[in-house]
């Protein structure tokens, strides 16, 4: 219907699963008598109504916060952020129309896409598209722009829910995007897809000895995974970074580490920011020799013994059995009998994705294999380079304590990696 129609009092607004207001180019001019051309007092005031009804309301144009800031409409700019959640920052946003998804928009949105920035004789040119930014604690940025990594998105996740994009959605290049896109749209408004964890598939890449080394390289995930067992000095700038991402992650602990007083609080931090944290072996055994790996240095009762003393240290963190599901080995230094033990105590064991590389960022310079952080960060460019998957299903491992002698941290790499891999459009699942 039309947003005259709509805006209506007798238009009942109650048989609707959602309204979408696509507003396109549409704004007001300055000084406009009428005030804001798209949020008019009626379209408000219905639009009030879906809210207090629990519905679902997107909204899509290059002016959507422009509009009410160039008619000074202060009653449009009060319901933008009352009942939308968001505000202006910006026009202006982009000149190349490229927009991707955001992993605080997991586990609806995951696209990396474009609307018309330029000339087609199909599709009208974005001169001017929004920056928006959230204005509700809860709010949150689905897409950003591409060029620039401003918010290109605000939603609303309550008792209602909202998606307000700062460009027209029928401007999108592709149909095959856009379909995507107006499908995770459904998603998010019907909260129907599962959390931001890993689910085994078909595809998921095991290597000889039975550890999962790759999720499934068809979709475009990575597992960031993390172990500690003496040291862990890194632990707050990796928490912050990736709550700043809005990543979830998996951290592998030892209970030698779980006993230490001056990290609990850290543990706990993870924990209840919903990362995965599970078993990384008791005491850091190691479980065979490094030049045979067919023997073992321990018994079926040593390893359980040791893996359970593990357990029984997660379980003060409120991490019960049926939680720690997955398993990291001590050393990532393992063989098929490994493997089967630790599937006779109900879990899987897991090893980082041979040739990634990331794993090396414990080596100190006097080690005939030391590795510096110049020289991950190429190995894992060559690796989506040359590998026929690119990064996709790869399992990541690092290290968030290392020696002293090492000052190279990768972990302090850890912002500009996350914002490499969340421009092409990676998303992120915790184990």
């Amino acid at each position: 219907v039309s947003d005259e129609v709509f805006s209506q009092p007798g238009f009942d607004i109650h048989p609707w699963f959602a309204v979408s207001v696509l507003a396109g180019e549409e704004k007001a001019t300055k000084n406009d008598p009428e005030g804001s051309a798209i949020y008019s007092p009626g379209m408000r005031d219905q639009l009030r109504k879906v809210a207090l009804n629990g519905g679902n309301i997107l909204v899509s144009g290059s002016y959507v916060a422009t509009d009410f800031m160039t008619a000074s409409d202060t009653l449009a700019r009060n319901f933008a952020a009352e009942v939308l959640k968001y505000r202006w920052t910006s026009g202006h946003a982009t000149r190349t129309g490229e927009f991707y998804s955001t992993d605080y928009g997991l586990p609806w949105f995951w696209l990396q896409s474009g609307f018309n920035a330029g000339q087609r004789s199909d599709i009208y040119t974005v001169e001017s598209p929004d920056i928006l930014a959230p204005a509700a604690e809860g709010a949150f940025i689905p897409f950003r722009y591409a060029s620039n990594h401003t918010t290109a998105s605000v939603a609303w996740n309550g008792k209602y829910k909202s998606l307000v994009l700062g460009f027209p959605l029928e401007a999108i290049i592709h149909q095959v995007e856009l379909n995507q896109l107006g499908r995770q749209i459904i998603e998010f408004f019907e909260g129907s897809v599962n959390e931001r964890v890993f689910h085994p598939s078909p595809g998921d890449i095991h290597d000889p000895f039975g550890a999962l080394v790759r999720t499934d390289p068809t979709q475009r995930q990575i597992h960031l995974i993390f172990s500690a067992h003496d040291t862990g000095e890194g632990f707050r700038k990796i928490l912050d970074v990736l709550d700043q991402y809005g990543i979830p992650a998996s951290f592998f602990l030892t209970g030698h580490f779980l006993r230490q007083e001056n990290f609990r609080e850290i543990v706990r931090e993870m924990v209840d920011k919903n990362h995965y944290v599970g078993p990384h072996s008791d005491n850091h055994l190691l479980y065979m020799p490094w030049e045979n790996r067919d023997s073992l240095l321990v018994t079926h009762e040593q390893f359980a013994a040791d893996l359970r003393a593990n357990l029984v240290e997660l379980e003060k963190f409120g991490i019960t059995r049926d939680k720690a599901t997955w398993y990291l080995a001590p050393y990532e230094w393992y063989n098929k009998k490994i493997v089967d033990w630790t599937v006779g105590e109900g879990m899987k064991l897991l090893n980082f994705t041979p040739g990634i590389g990331t794993q090396t960022d414990y080596t100190t310079p006097d080690m005939v294999n030391y590795r510096s952080s110049d020289q991950i960060m190429e190995g894992i460019s060559r690796y989506e380079a040359f590998d026929a998957h690119a990064l996709n299903g790869v399992i990541m491992l690092i290290h968030p304590g290392t020696e002293p002698a090492r000052e190279d941290k990768f972990y302090l790499r850890l912002t500009y990696l996350l914002d490499q891999l969340v421009s092409k459009g990676y998303t992120f699942r915790r184990f």
